[in-house]
Order: C-alpha cells, then structure tokens, then sequence
C-alpha cells in the first residue's frame, strides 16, 4: 500500500483506519488468555472511547513531550475504565492487557504502513511506544493509589471496631 509521506504521520494513519485499528485492538483482546471474559459491546465502546482521546490528546501536542496538562482527560478516561474493569471483576493483569494489546496493535498497524521507511517506522514506533509506556505507568500508580485507599479505608475500619471492642468490654464491667 503506497501512502504519499505526508500522510504517514500516525495519526493520520490510526484516523483514516479507525474501525481496522479498533477491530485488531479487539482482536488482540481476545487472544491475550484475559482472566475474565469482556463484554464485547462494552469492550468495543471503551475502546473507542479511549481510542479517540488518545488521538485528541496527541493531535494538539508533540508526542515526546507528554505534560500532565495536556495528556488530564486520557488519564482520567483510563483511570475511569480501571475503576470500571475493576467493578466488573477484571484483574490487574486484564487491565494491564488492555493497554499492552493497544500497543500491540499500534506497532503493528505503524509496521505495516512504514514497511519500506525504516527510519520512519523506528522513530514513530517509539514515540507511540513511549505513549503507551507512560500510560501504562500511569495505570500503574491509579492501581497502587486504589490499593493505598483500600489498605487505608481498612485500618480505619479496624479502628473503630477496636474502639467498639473497648466500648463493649467497658460497658460488661460495669
């Protein structure tokens, strides 16, 4: 498939071939051996939720320079669907599958396009690749803050049961 180079940015790329994308994200989905088993309308629409605030979030900013302004409404998109995944009984594995297959199949699609510009592919390979990294990351740290707030909302919970403990002992002296 001969593209003219102008229109081999990724983005352009990703745009012009959204439902193909979207399917093979799918696609890699299925075959990642998930934990649970996804709801494949709902699956379909968090993925293209997530698709398109990843191009709007990269469209308006150079892809190397990921600021926490600029990149807010992707990260509380994905912390939106971690929450939502987690609710529905997903594992941190399967949470962690649905960025990993993203990339996956960026690469893939980037590899098809820029088969014959080595150079190109390279180094939009790797800025796609940094992206996903960095949400990953992000990923990371929401799951951790979750399991921060967990561990708190639990010592907190002990607390007041001691304290009961106490009230009650106290209360049989008497």
């Amino acid at each position: 498939m001969s593209i003219p180079d102008d229109q081999l940015s990724p983005i352009s790329i990703f745009t012009q071939n959204e439902g193909q994308l979207l399917n093979n994200w799918i696609e890699n989905l299925n075959k990642a051996n998930l934990q649970k088993e996804p709801d494949a309308k709902q699956l379909k629409e968090e993925s293209k939720a997530f698709f398109e605030h990843l191009v709007n979030t990269v469209q308006n900013h150079q892809i190397p320079q990921v600021d926490a302004a600029s990149f807010r409404p992707i990260i509380d998109l994905l912390k939106k669907l971690l929450k939502s995944r987690k609710d529905l009984g997903f594992g941190q594995r399967d949470v962690a599958v649905f960025l990993l297959s993203l990339k996956k199949t960026f690469l893939e699609m980037l590899q098809d396009y820029y088969k014959d510009k080595n150079f190109a592919f390279n180094q939009e390979a790797q800025n796609f690749a940094n992206i996903i990294d960095i949400l990953g990351l992000i990923t990371l740290e929401a799951l951790y803050e979750e399991k921060e707030t967990l561990v708190q909302r639990q010592q907190e919970e002990l607390l007041l049961l001691r304290d009961e403990i106490k009230q009650h002992m106290q209360f049989a002296k008497i």
